[in-house]
């Protein structure tokens, strides 16, 4: 893969993530590569350094080759770093939503079977909340706290231990070795669509090639500085990573997407691009227009989902707009053809080194213009998931007739455009998480009255879904919708909350007693629906 400046970024062991970075560190080692919003900054080579301070810290405390690390970490340069150091350790990290809590996040620790989690300080109750449920779980590392403050340990049987001195220069890197392209970069939880949230494993030819496909890297350079307010538990904030150490341009770390500061920082920061999804392209719009939308940097946009405004965002705000399709197992089968839109509300053509197909039920390929299931073959190997951690019931699944499925339906037009309909399974999309309709329903349970629960996708005004309820009360007992969204509250990720709650009589199922779901999504809204009050923080 040639690039418009004669940059070579094909499939090889020295773009790997680590490998690059050292590449570029002994290259420009004084430029400054990232920064965070209101926080530190890193040349390539303190970034460098930083990872293998990490990665012997890592191999001090026994971890092995191979060994499963679980991240509980907002978005930081030092989060990053973290994961690098691991890779040069030949550990392995399972990144964490931050947002979990309560049983889902027992059941996902468990899940990697992590006996280390590293994190901070502020998340040490959620984990001390659920240390009954925790089966392997006995090393807690504060990266926020060193070693003359480390506090006692909260929970019999843990250790309470502190960060790595990531600005440490000199360390014993004889016994790290090289990753290659077939070993794993990372675990990443994907939210299930009916049953439990999913590991998936991430060969590090899949996270180049994300890398280098999921933002057009061909045409962009140095003086390009990628806003990234995505957590690091989250493809998007790995591959926007990578895509930036490719192209040797800059990246800006942001904890948490809020519209009032979009604008500003991209000013402050001189961020020439970014990822919009679909909810955040809408909060930019729904703004009053402010002089600082088009006098700024910004020119080159991803906007994932398209919506359906695109060619109103081009004319504000006076960007290209570009477009991606991609899942946490895959890397990017569907592209926009560079930074050009075509205006349509398409989700691009397919890119070189895949194929695609568009199948019903019985995995059958359907006529242009049908609606089908999106299944997906990549040509080079290592560039897709490995599959499931500890699942292969699951992988086996999900790969079933020698192609990888989606679960998302598409149509494509005589011009091999690729137009994205629906969800195939029962998962709810919400500020760009997906979210499993069997959790939720699991923590909805428990609360006093509820006989029956179903949770839907409800159509959101800002193009993603909202999270509804359809809940069958117990007889003689009534369900307040106010008090279960607070007793939610404590239960599961603020991005899980329903905005809908329905009181119904029954709920319809099929002659198996599977509840059909489809019908539900079609509910209309009414009167006695009740609606929570929108949260400021998820605008």
């Amino acid at each position: 893969m040639l690039t418009a400046t004669g940059a070579d970024f094909s499939l090889r062991a020295e773009l790997i993530l680590p490998t690059l970075l050292r590449s570029r560190a002994g290259e420009t080692p004084d430029a400054v590569f990232a920064r965070e919003i209101g926080g530190p900054s890193r040349t390539y080579a303190e970034m460098h350094d930083g990872a293998l301070a990490h990665g012997a810290y890592f191999q001090q405390l026994g971890i092995a080759r191979e060994e499963v690390v679980a991240t509980f970490l907002p978005a930081s340069i030092r989060a990053l770093e973290i994961w690098l150091g691991l890779s040069w350790a030949g550990a392995i990290e399972a990144a964490l939503n931050t947002g979990y809590r309560h049983q889902l996040l027992a059941d996902v620790l468990n899940d990697t079977r992590a006996t280390v989690v590293v994190t901070t300080s502020d998340f040490v109750p959620r984990l001390v909340e659920v240390a009954g449920l925790l089966e392997h779980v006995d090393r807690l590392v504060l990266i926020d706290v060193d070693e003359r403050d480390i506090p006692s340990s909260p929970v019999d049987g843990w250790a309470m231990l502190p960060g790595a001195d990531a600005g440490a220069t000199a360390f014993e890197v004889s016994s790290f070795k090289e990753p290659r392209l077939e070993d794993t970069s990372c675990v990443l939880y994907t939210s299930g669509t009916t049953g439990p949230s999913k590991g998936v494993v991430i060969p590090w030819a899949q996270m180049l090639e994300s890398g280098r496909t999921i933002i057009p890297v061909e045409h962009m350079d140095a003086d390009d500085v990628f806003y990234c307010p995505y957590a690091p538990c989250h493809i998007t904030g790995k591959a926007y990573f990578y895509s930036m150490l490719l192209v040797g341009g800059g990246y800006v770390v942001k904890q948490q997407f809020r519209t009032s500061d979009f604008w500003p920082e991209v000013v402050e920061y001189g961020c020439t691009t970014t990822l919009l999804q679909g909810a955040m392209a809408h909060f930019l719009l729904n703004q009053a227009p402010s002089p600082l939308e088009q006098n700024n940097p910004l020119d080159k946009v991803i906007v994932a989902p398209v919506i359906a405004e695109v060619q109103e965002l081009e004319r504000r705000f006076g960007v290209r707009v570009g477009t991606v399709y991609n899942m946490t197992e895959l890397s990017c089968p569907l592209v926009s053809d560079g930074w050009v839109n075509d205006g349509i509300g398409s989700c691009g053509t397919v890119r070189e080194g895949v194929t695609v197909r568009l199948v019903d039920d019985l995995d059958r390929e359907v006529p242009v213009g049908e609606i089908g299931e999106l299944v997906v073959r990549h040509d080079d190997p290592w560039t897709m998931s490995t599959g499931y951690l500890r699942r292969p019931e699951a992988t086996v699944q999900a790969n079933r007739n020698n192609w990888f499925h989606t679960g998302d339906t598409f149509y494509r037009d005589e011009h091999d455009r690729y137009f994205f309909v629906d969800r195939k399974k029962d998962a709810i999309r919400r500020r760009g998480e997906n979210i499993s309709s069997a959790e939720v329903e699991r923590e909805v349970r428990p609360f006093p009255g509820v006989k029956e629960v179903a949770a839907v996708a409800a159509e959101s005004e800002f193009g993603e879904d909202e999270v509804r309820l359809i809940i069958v009360e117990e007889p003689g007992i009534s369900v307040e919708p106010a008090e279960l969204h607070e007793f939610l509250k404590t239960r599961m990720a603020a991005y899980m909350l329903p905005r809908y709650i329905d009181i119904v009589d029954s709920i319809p199922k099929t002659e198996t007693q599977k509840i059909q779901k489809n019908l539900l999504r079609k509910l209309p809204i009414s009167d006695t629906t009740w609606e929570a009050p929108q949260r400021r923080a998820s605008k």
